[in-house]
């Protein structure tokens, strides 16, 4: 049976694995980021219109706290749109599949001169979606609320399948995690293995990430969406009938 090596934070891998395993594949998971929410400091609500969210991670940052639910939120993904809903915030009004189509909904249903837009994030988030917003006269804040923490090593079990080459593929959600992987693997010499190994990423810029010279090879979604890059692994990784 094919295995497929699973990076995510723990929480976002076990809900990749189910999908995976659903396709027939056996799932290896090695979290390489730790999330940890961060102090929650309360924002000053009256200006505030419009709260974004990028990623599914932040839910854990204010889980608990008085986000008014009157407020509009623009988000990056079905499932941190669903994670919303679920907590009771009815306004989630633009979702769109990656953050730099964030401003074209924003524009459609707030004002520059309506308020600060708040965005609840990390420290390593992307936010190259801001300056099309600034340019245009947008006030934005971003308030850290949780953080990744990186891995310091792969489990030995994990540095041996890769070093023997079985593992077919890794799936990759972000550059960062790219990174880390690229760097464990030589650091626990398991890095030639990876010549038998497909790394599949969630979008074009995760691809540009990975050394193309250490993978069998390197492949992006078509979409940045889960069931995108499950179709990405089922074309890359067939299961034989």
């Amino acid at each position: 049976m094919a295995l497929v090596f699973i990076t995510r934070a723990l929480e976002d891998a076990r809900a990749t694995a189910r999908k995976v395993e659903a396709r027939g594949y056996q799932t290896l998971i090695e979290p390489l980021l730790r999330i940890h929410p961060l102090e929650w400091v309360e924002p000053g609500w009256s200006g505030i219109p419009a709260v974004i969210i990028t990623s599914h991670n932040a839910l854990q940052g204010f889980d608990g706290h008085a986000v008014p639910r009157d407020r509009m939120f623009f988000v990056v993904g079905a499932r941190t749109a669903s994670g919303l809903r679920a907590r009771g915030y009815i306004h989630v009004t633009g979702t769109v599949e990656k953050s730099e189509d964030l401003p074209y909904p924003l524009r459609l249903q707030i004002r520059p001169e309506e308020g600060t837009l708040l965005h609840l994030t990390s420290p390593h988030a992307h936010d190259d979606f801001y300056q099309a917003l600034r340019d245009e006269g947008y006030p934005i804040a971003a308030r850290h609320v949780y953080r990744a923490e990186e891995s310091d090593q792969i489990s030995a079990a994990a540095a041996e399948m890769l070093a023997e080459g079985r593992v077919d593929a890794a799936l990759f959600y972000s550059a960062r995690t790219v990174r880390i992987f690229e760097g464990l693997t030589h650091r626990q010499n398991a890095a030639a293995g990876l010549k038998k190994t497909r790394a599949l990423c969630l979008s074009p810029a995760v691809a540009a990430a990975c050394n193309e010279k250490l993978w069998k090879s390197v492949e992006a979604a078509h979409k940045p969406t889960q069931d995108s890059l499950m179709d990405c692994l089922a074309k890359a990784v067939p299961i034989n009938p």
